[in-house]
């Protein structure tokens, strides 16, 4: 069995966001060589410039809350406030320091048992098929990676692509997919059940 995943699932597991145990778990099948993992190279660099700007905004975003608050401990009013804005701060300092490893760590692991698709030009000019059909152009480079990949793959194969991305939630594209013997999930935890079902 196949499963496609992309820069969300990547995301869900590296930051531990609710429901990363699921992700793991479905790594753990790759890793035990029950399914294949499959996703596009270019969602390491799609996952690495989100974290990059989130923590170029985040840092910008204290580097202000820390001129201001240098101006409100001046004022006696306002100390108690202060003292629960400094916990933020160490929340935010943490999320800087600690998120890009985290996320770095997480994509060494998948890529280890998991295989990539190669990204070039042509599967981005090839994307543009689909330009009418998403907001971002990640995620129909995304998908023509996806499909280019099912093509090759033998239609009797079981598959199936996980995305939390409701840009992927048309029913064209959901019936590409489908022609091609591959479901679609919004949901890591249904996904997982629908993986588990298969296997065993």
């Amino acid at each position: 069995m196949i499963v496609y995943i992309e820069s969300i699932f990547i995301q869900e597991l590296a930051l531990q966001q609710e429901q990363h145990e699921t992700c793991d778990r479905i790594i753990q099948y790759c890793e035990e060589r029950q399914i294949k993992l499959v996703f596009p190279s270019f969602c390491i660099a799609e996952t690495l410039d989100t974290l990059g700007r989130r923590k170029q905004e985040r840092t910008t975003f204290l580097r202000e809350l820390e001129r201001d608050l240098t101006q409100l401990k001046r004022s006696i009013d306002y100390q108690e406030t202060i003292d629960a804005i400094t916990n933020i701060k160490y929340v935010l300092s943490r999320s800087i320091e600690n998120d890009l490893p985290r996320l770095e760590n997480t994509i060494d692991r998948i890529a280890r048992t998991a295989e990539t698709i190669p990204f070039d030009i042509g599967l981005f000019t090839g994307s543009s098929l689909y330009r009418e059909l998403f907001n971002k152009p990640q995620d129909r480079i995304i998908y023509h990676c996806v499909l280019k990949h099912l093509d090759q793959v033998p239609q009797e194969t079981e598959k199936c692509f996980i995305t939390r991305d409701k840009d992927f939630d048309d029913p064209d594209l959901k019936d590409n997919l489908e022609k091609m013997n591959c479901r679609l999930f919004f949901d890591f935890n249904d996904s997982l059940k629908y993986i588990e079902s298969r296997i065993r």
